[in-house]
C-alpha cells in the first residue's frame, strides 16, 4: 500500500479500536439476556481463500468432512453437511465483495480455511482491501509457497499474524505427517525473517509469526524442539491443539493422547516444558488442554509413543489418497444449490418466529461447556463457495451469500435456531462431538 492508504488505513484501525469496546458490551448484553436476534455483526470472520491444497496432509479434515457425519444432530440428524471440500475452486470477487457486509464489526479476520490460501489468485488483493478497512488479517499457510513474492506482498499489506503450520522439527515428522520437504520450509523461514529485517521491522512487528502444532504421540515429543528451531526465526505466538482422531479413526484413532494415562502424564510434562519455554522467550503461548475423559470407547488401542511414527508412515498411506480426485465444480455447484434451499424452507417452516430465546438454568456442566465457544453468536466461516457456515469444524450451512445478504444470514432462522438451543440445552446439545467442548 502507498503511503497515503497506509495512514488512511491506520486510521480506520484506530476508529475500530475505538468502537471494540462499545461493540464487545453491547455483545455481551446480548448474550446474557438470551438474544437470538443480534444487533452487531461477528466480531471475527474466517474467509475461506480455497480449500484446495498443494499438501496431503495426515491430520487435515479436508478429505473427510464431506464424508462424516454431522454432529448437529438436534438440527438436522445424520447427514447435514452439505458443503464439499473436496471440489473446491476458489472464492471468487463476487463473493469477497457480499462478505464484506459480514465482516462490518469484525476486528479480526482470517484468510484461511481448509486448503492453501495463497493458491487464490486474488488472496493478496483481499488482504489490500481488508487491510484499508482496518481490519487485523490473520492467515494460516503451510509454509511451502512462501516464495519471495508472497512474502514481499505479506509485509506490503502487513498482516498482523502468519501462522504456519509445523508439526514437527525433524525430517521423519516433516515428511510422514505433511509430506514437506524441512529444508524448503525453514528456507522459506528464514527468508521471511531475512525480507522483514531488509524492510526496518522486527520479530515483534507485523506481519507476526505463529505457528500452528497438532499434538499427537508421533510428535509430542518434538513440541518443545520446534519452538527452540522458531525463536531465531522470529517465533511470536505458538498455538497447539490435540489431534482429531475423527478425520481418519483407523489411521489416527492409536495417536490420540489422552486414552492412556503413562502417554498423557509425558505428554503434560512436555505441555509444562514448552509453555515455559515460550514464556522464557517471551513468546505467546496457547496449548489446548489435554482431555481427561479417558478411553469413550471407540478408540483403538494406543501405540507406543518411540515407535508411533513408524506407525503412522505405515497405515497412512494406505488410507490417504494421493491426490484429490476434484468432481465438475458446475454440477457440485448445482447439487448443492438445491440441498441448501430444501435446509432453508424445512427449517423456515419450522422456527419460531420470537426474537428471543426463552431461557432455562443450565446445570453447571453445561455453563462450562457453553463458556467454551460462542461462535454462534461472534464468529462466522465463510466457505471459498459462499456458503455461511455454522464454524469450521461442522460446516453446517447456515446461509449462502450467492442468494441472501449477510444481515440476512447472521439473524436467519438458521442462525436463530442455533442459538436458541445454546441458551435453553447448551451447546453439547448443538455440537456433541466437538473438541472443544471435551473435558
Amino acid at each position: 500500500m502507498n503511503r497515503m492508504a497506509t495512514s488512511l488505513a491506520t486510521a480506520r484501525k484506530k476508529l475500530r479500536g475505538v468502537r471494540k469496546p462499545f461493540v464487545e458490551r453491547m455483545r455481551r448484553r446480548e448474550l446474557e439476556r438470551g438474544d437470538v436476534v443480534l444487533s452487531t455483526m461477528p466480531a471475527k470472520v474466517t474467509l475461506e481463500m480455497t480449500a484446495r491444497c498443494n499438501l496431503v496432509c495426515v491430520t487435515c479434515r479436508r478429505y473427510h468432512v464431506h464424508e462424516e457425519r454431522s454432529t448437529v444432530r438436534a438440527l438436522k440428524g445424520e447427514k447435514a453437511v452439505t458443503d464439499i471440500v473436496g471440489s473446491s475452486g476458489y472464492m471468487e470477487p463476487r463473493i469477497f465483495e457480499r462478505a464484506l457486509d459480514l465482516v462490518r464489526d469484525a476486528h479480526e479476520i482470517e484468510l484461511t480455511g481448509y486448503g492453501e490460501p495463497m493458491l487464490n489468485p486474488d488472496f493478496h488483493d483481499y488482504a489490500r482491501q481488508l487491510k484499508q478497512r482496518g481490519h487485523r488479517l490473520h492467515t494460516i499457510t503451510n509454509g511451502t509457497i512462501l516464495n519471495e513474492a508472497n512474502i514481499a506482498k505479506l509485509i506490503e499489506n502487513r498482516f498482523d499474524m502468519i501462522s504456519v503450520s509445523v508439526d514437527g522439527v525433524s525430517e521423519d515428522a516433516l515428511s510422514a505427517v505433511r509430506g514437506v520437504d524441512k529444508k524448503v520450509l525453514f528456507d522459506n523461514l528464514e527468508r521471511m525473517r531475512a525480507m522483514k529485517e531488509a524492510a526496518g521491522l522486527g520479530p515483534m512487528d507485523a506481519p507476526k509469526l505463529g505457528v500452528a502444532f497438532v499434538m499427537a504421540r508421533f510428535n509430542i515429543r518434538e513440541m518443545p524442539e520446534v519452538v527452540r528451531a522458531l525463536i531465531p526465526l522470529g517465533l511470536n505466538h505458538f498455538y497447539a491443539q490435540n489431534l482429531e482422531a475423527c478425520t481418519s479413526p483407523e489411521v489416527l484413532g492409536p495417536h490420540l493422547l489422552y486414552t492412556d494415562p503413562d502417554v498423557r502424564e509425558e505428554a503434560q510434562r512436555i505441555v509444562d516444558e514448552t509453555e515455559a519455554l515460550c514464556r522464557d522467550n517471551d513468546v505467546r503461548v496457547d496449548i489446548t488442554p489435554i482431555p481427561t475423559c479417558g478411553r469413550e470407547g471407540w478408540e483403538p488401542e494406543g501405540v507406543a509413543i518411540d515407535d508411533a511414527l513408524a506407525v503412522l508412515r505405515g497405515t497412512s498411506a494406505l488410507r490417504i489418497p494421493p491426490k484429490r480426485r476434484y468432481e465438475a465444480l458446475k454440477e457440485v455447484q448445482q447439487r448443492q444449490d438445491d440441498a441448501f434451499v430444501d435446509t432453508v424452507d424445512a427449517d423456515a417452516d419450522a422456527i419460531d418466529r420470537s426474537e428471543r430465546a426463552a431461557i432455562t438454568e443450565l446445570p453447571a456442566r453445561l455453563v462450562r461447556e457453553n463458556a467454551r465457544c460462542l461462535d454462534f453468536f461472534r464468529y462466522a466461516f465463510v466457505a471459498w463457495n459462499g456458503k455461511v457456515l455454522s464454524c469450521c469444524l461442522e460446516r453446517y450451512a447456515v446461509g449462502d451469500l450467492n442468494r441472501q445478504r449477510a444481515d440476512a444470514i447472521w439473524n436467519g432462522p438458521l442462525y436463530r435456531r442455533l442459538r436458541r438451543a445454546y441458551h435453553e440445552r447448551g451447546i453439547r446439545s448443538v455440537c456433541e462431538g466437538c473438541s472443544r467442548i471435551m473435558d
